[in-house]
């Protein structure tokens, strides 16, 4: 009997209702701020100020401002509510929408907007946001003790530092509260998933040779707009940029019978929770067998690294899976860091995603530790434990490869009945 009710549960969809139990968000608000906080103690934080997105969505569940950092901003304590700082047009919807939040501690922001506004301009608003960081700092009476800051620019350090506020770097204790998923979390990755299978659904049924990569991209974005999702991202590569040249996608190439066509969900998102998943397919005829040796060596790669994720083991097990350098023609392991790199899914915009990561430079002296959640690490991997369940289960995640996916279904572990295992023809 497992000690947690709903940690096997899959969502119905993306919605919820009042008669089945579904995600459930506020559970989800409260644990990520709990962790987040446990954390910073463990790391002798009194506080930290998130400017990041990814940073600012998994302690208080506010979405930033993509087209510009620093307009809204969180400063999350250890021991109190947290506070956030939101450009001055906003703070009233922000306390209609986040009832989470103590209205008066959603206050305006100070924003110099990467210094747009000169030297002197910057300096002047970076002052004023220092001031209202240190009036919220006295007000929980934690003024003179450690502040995390994560990617605030140097003109806001400055200021904070000139106040007498003490900053540390908060990256280590925000990366690991957010390394452990939660059930809800991973009911929100799964259903992220699913989505993006909508999408590739949606190509296999419409995408024909004769079409442009863009008409594949609409195709593909749309069912998965339609399927529920937050925000889509990358879409449609073919024949020669399937493989180096891994962003430039939907083009106006037409693609020809016989190419082959990789698809790409990277930063599709659901609940802010973003994906990374390629799938292959070979535009009208079968897959040849010399594609179908070069599928089956890529599939054995990725699952092989996977199988080797497990407690006690290093990155430089999982690494024997992986194919020399040489093999894709080059010389050194860095240029392919795109190609052979792991990650989970994630609330992230930036980088490779949340930790453990892993790359092509395995490590030894990086053992897994009892509990680490099954994903792909840079210098350890294995399983983590959810503390809810009280087991060791994982939900695995595999590292995403450029040359193909294997259908899995909406569950990691779980094939995807129609998208099958080989090259699809479509």
């Amino acid at each position: 009997m497992e000690s947690d009710p709903y940690a096997n549960r899959s969502p119905y969809s993306v919605g919820v209702s009042d008669f089945h139990a579904g995600i459930n968000y506020e559970r989800m608000r409260n644990e990520r701020l709990r962790k987040t906080q446990a954390s910073l103690k463990r790391h002798n934080m009194a506080a930290a100020i998130f400017v990041t997105m990814e940073n600012m969505r998994y302690a208080t569940a506010v979405r930033g401002h993509p087209f510009a950092s620093g307009l809204s901003y969180a400063l999350v304590f250890a021991d109190h509510d947290p506070v956030l700082f939101e450009t001055g047009s906003m703070i009233k919807q922000q306390r209609i929408y986040c009832p989470w939040l103590n209205p008066e501690n959603v206050r305006v922001a100070y924003c110099w907007l990467d210094s747009i506004c000169g030297a002197e301009g910057a300096k002047e608003q970076a002052k004023k946001f220092a001031n209202a960081i240190v009036e919220a700092l006295k007000e929980n009476g934690v003024y003179g003790e450690r502040v995390g800051v994560d990617a605030l620019d140097e003109v806001g350090r400055s200021a904070l530092r000139e106040a007498g506020v003490e900053l540390v770097g908060v990256k280590p204790a925000i990366m690991e509260a957010r390394r452990c998923k939660t059930p809800d979390e991973v009911a929100c990755i799964e259903t992220g998933v699913a989505i993006s299978n909508a999408g590739y659904m949606a190509f296999v049924d419409h995408f024909r040779a004769g079409m442009r990569e863009r008409d594949g991209g609409a195709i593909f974005h749309d069912a998965m707009m339609r399927a529920g999702a937050e925000a889509c991202g990358g879409g449609v590569r073919s024949k020669y940029n399937t493989f180096d040249v891994y962003h430039e996608v939907n083009t106006d190439r037409i693609v020809d019978p016989g190419d082959l066509v990789t698809v790409n969900a990277c930063s599709t998102k659901f609940a802010g929770y973003r994906l990374c998943i390629y799938r292959s397919f070979i535009v009208g005829r079968k897959p040849n067998q010399k594609e179908r040796d070069w599928y089956k060596r890529c599939f054995d790669r990725v699952y092989g690294v996977i199988e080797a994720i497990k407690p006690g083991a290093t990155t430089a097990d999982a690494a024997k899976a992986l194919l020399p350098a040489k093999t894709w023609g080059y010389d050194e392991e860095e240029p392919l860091l795109v190609a052979e790199v792991g990650h989970g899914d994630r609330i992230h915009l930036r980088g490779a995603g949340d930790q453990p990561r892993l790359v092509v430079r395995p490590s030894a002296d990086f053992p897994a530790r009892d509990g680490d959640r099954g994903r792909v690490p840079r210098g350890r991997m294995g399983l983590r434990r959810n503390p809810a369940r009280g087991d060791g289960a994982s939900h695995r995640k595999r590292a995403p490869d450029s040359q193909q996916l294997a259908g899995r279904g909406n569950r990691p572990g779980r094939r995807h009945p129609r998208l099958g295992r080989l090259p699809r023809r479509i």
